[in-house]
C-alpha cells in the first residue's frame, strides 16, 4: 500500500470509504456465520436432550478455545487471541442460553 503521508485528503477519504466497505462486507460474512453456528447449536440442543446430556461441556469449550486461539495465531493475529477468546466466550455463553431455552421447551412442551 502506498504511504498514507503522500496521499491527498481526497485520496485518504476514498481510502477510508474503501476500507469501511471491506469492514461492512466482513461484518455481513461474520453475522451469517454466527447465525449458522447458532442454528447448529439448536440442533445440538435437541441431540443433547435426547441423549440426556448436560448443556455444560467444559471439555468442548476448551477444545473450541484451543482451536480458535490456534486459528487466530495461524492467521497472523497473535495480538488478537485475547479478544477472540472474549468473543468466543460470549458466543458460547449465548449458545448455551439458546440450548437451555430449547431444552426447556422440549421438556415442558413449550414453543418459543
Amino acid at each position: 500500500m502506498e504511504s498514507l503521508e503522500t496521499k491527498t485528503k481526497a485520496e485518504l477519504r476514498g481510502e477510508l470509504t474503501r476500507l469501511r466497505d471491506e469492514v461492512d462486507k466482513t461484518d455481513d460474512s461474520i453475522v451469517g456465520l454466527i447465525v449458522r453456528r447458532f442454528k447448529l447449536c439448536e440442533q445440538i440442543a435437541c441431540v443433547k436432550y435426547w441423549l440426556g446430556m448436560s448443556i455444560e461441556d467444559n471439555g468442548r469449550e476448551s477444545e473450541v478455545h484451543t482451536r480458535t486461539d490456534t486459528a487466530a495465531a495461524r492467521n497472523g493475529g497473535y495480538d488478537y487471541v485475547p479478544t477472540i477468546r472474549i468473543i468466543y466466550n460470549t458466543i458460547m455463553g449465548r449458545a448455551k442460553d439458546l440450548q437451555r431455552k430449547i431444552i426447556d421447551a422440549m421438556k415442558y412442551g413449550r414453543r418459543s
